[in-house]
């Protein structure tokens, strides 16, 4: 509590001389006064003219990173659309969620973006799906509802039905935002927004000088699920399947942060032998991706017995979750309160044997890789990411960790069995080899391969040392329109689940961050200056989803 105390006063300070503070100003019957925020959320209120400053000097001058935003139509609660802005600050615990009340019937704010430009995607979400205006935003264009839609219609607004269709307006989609070339030297390459390959729609347009890319333009959200929107009214156990089919090959890491965002809420100490195997299956899920990757990214380069490597090892670990957790994604494995399988002896012996088969398989892949003169050639210096721009764009991940910002957030918030000492100096002590300096795709690569064998080692610490006991505690009646909120470190970097309860212990605000929403946009920046046929390979190492942003 001394930390948390210490830490609101720091922020209670900066908002007065930023003249932010609205604390004091709230009437008593506004319900965002009282403390309807999780015990691991410092939450203020702030002035909406005054949210840009204040997070613009919290993030450039005080050291902040932004977690996540999260738009709430509150106006049949409170009269409001509301915004929040979670920031953390390095060495801290405590998230801190800054929330501004918006006019009901004309939602506007002065624009973050142009102070923190990080912000972009969320505040041309926000623009389409509720209505919210940032003023001043320097890409007022649609971010997921390219096609014409009708004016005054909003997909999240409290009012917007779950189940409708949203009529298209005549018209062809349009080119806002896509740079417009004057001259003969550029040439403008599209590719998709479909593809030949059996992939997810995204549209690539570059401009070229010759082979050399000199600009990427990217455009997504083509299949946009309304995941949020289905998850309205649901019950909890019920919203953790819309969770877990956010993402195919991160279904775990979902279910366990909204499972874990909702423990936050409950007050309970969850059975050691469930911390413990959470855990594992978290590890599990990361080699998984991590094999699966570096194989995808040998198909950039064109070395197919990578390719088959990487496919092969990601299989043996599938049918290993198949073996002993009924599915092979791990889907409806965790639950709030722990776990619905538990593993026995043999289960136990299986793990082992399995991950000792499958370290020796993959060190022969990466030695193969480490000799192979053309993936060393295609690889490093390709695609590369500056510590800065990742930073700027709050990067996260594998992906960060290859351009030398050492983020993880099972290191800075630890979670789970994250917070054991001898966890922890397993991070530690790998710290040197999974975070790298070059930025470019080797590095990607390399970050994996390193968080591969850490897996294997924390998974092998955890089994040496399996407690006895359950794997599941019933929680307890949860308080009404209480916020949970947690951040945990998939295998694509940091991943935030913003879950908010109504009065029936239902949902009625899901809001899900995916790693893939904060890296997609340093894409262009690894991309310029390369030539056009190396995209493949650097879109590969970054291993983004579409599926995640499309929730």
């Amino acid at each position: 509590m001394v930390e948390q105390d210490a830490l609101r006063e720091r922020l209670r300070r900066i908002m007065l001389e930023e003249d932010a503070w609205l604390g004091d100003a709230l009437s008593a019957q506004d319900a965002l006064k009282r403390p309807v925020h999780g015990p691991n959320l410092i939450a203020f209120t702030v002035k909406a003219e005054k949210l840009a400053r204040l997070v613009k000097r919290l993030v450039r001058e005080e050291g902040f990173r932004i977690l996540s935003a999260v738009m709430e139509d509150e106006r049949d609660r409170l009269g409001h659309v509301v915004l929040t802005v979670i920031v953390w600050q390095e060495s801290s615990a405590y998230p801190i969620a800054l929330a501004i009340l918006l006019d009901g019937a004309h939602p506007t704010y002065p624009a973050i973006t142009p102070h923190v430009p990080m912000m972009n995607w969320y505040e041309r979400e926000h623009r389409d799906l509720f209505g919210v205006e940032p003023l001043g935003h320097p890409q007022p264009y649609a971010l997921i509802l390219h096609a014409s839609a009708p004016d005054g219609v909003y997909p999240l607004s409290r009012d917007a039905v779950q189940e409708s269709v949203l009529p298209r307006v005549p018209g062809d989609v349009t080119t806002d935002g896509f740079v417009q070339y004057e001259g003969g030297e550029v040439s403008v390459v599209p590719v998709g927004p479909i593809h030949a390959g059996i992939i997810e729609p995204g549209h690539f347009l570059f401009g070229t000088v010759g082979e050399p890319v000199v600009h990427l333009d990217v455009r997504l959200f083509y299949t946009h699920r309304g995941i949020e929107k289905m998850a309205e009214g649901l019950p909890l156990l019920d919203g953790l399947k819309i969770a877990e089919r956010t993402c195919g090959v991160c279904t775990y890491s979902h279910g366990l942060a909204y499972s874990l965002a909702l423990e936050t809420l409950a007050s309970v100490e969850l059975p050691e032998r469930a911390v413990v195997l959470r855990t594992i299956l978290a590890e599990l899920e990361r080699m998984m991706n991590h094999i699966g990757d570096i194989g995808n990214m040998c198909a950039g380069f064109g070395y197919h017995r990578g390719v088959a490597d990487g496919a092969r090892l990601k299989e043996r670990l599938l049918r290993l979750n198949e073996r002993l957790f009924k599915h092979r994604y791990l889907r409806g494995v965790v639950r709030p309160g722990g776990l619905n399988d538990d593993l026995d002896a043999a289960g136990k012996a299986d793990m082992e044997a399995t991950l000792r088969a499958v370290e020796d398989d993959f060190a022969g892949l990466m030695e193969r890789i480490s000799k192979h003169e053309i993936a060393q050639d295609r690889l490093r210096t390709t695609g590369m990411l500056g510590a800065e721009i990742a930073r700027d764009l709050c990067v996260v991940g594998p992906a960060a960790r290859a351009s030398g910002v050492p983020y993880d957030v099972r290191l800075v918030r630890p979670y789970l069995a994250y917070t054991r000492r001898d966890v922890a100096e397993l991070l530690k002590n790998w710290h040197g080899q999974t975070v790298r300096s070059e930025g470019d795709a080797y590095a990607r690569m390399m970050v994996r391969a390193a968080e591969v064998e850490q897996s294997l080692a924390i998974v092998r610490c955890l089994l040496k040392k399996l407690p006895d006991g359950t794997v599941h505690v019933p929680l307890p009646k949860l308080p009404a329109h209480t916020v949970g909120f947690t951040t945990i470190e998939s295998p694509r970097g940091e991943l935030a689940v913003w879950v908010r309860l109504d009065a029936q212990e239902r949902l009625r605000r899901l809001k899900i961050r995916s790693a893939t929403y904060h890296n997609w946009p340093a894409v262009p920046y690894a991309v310029a200056g390369n030539i056009i046929a190396d995209f493949p390979l650097i879109n590969k190492s970054f291993e983004l989803c579409y599926a995640c942003c499309d929730r």
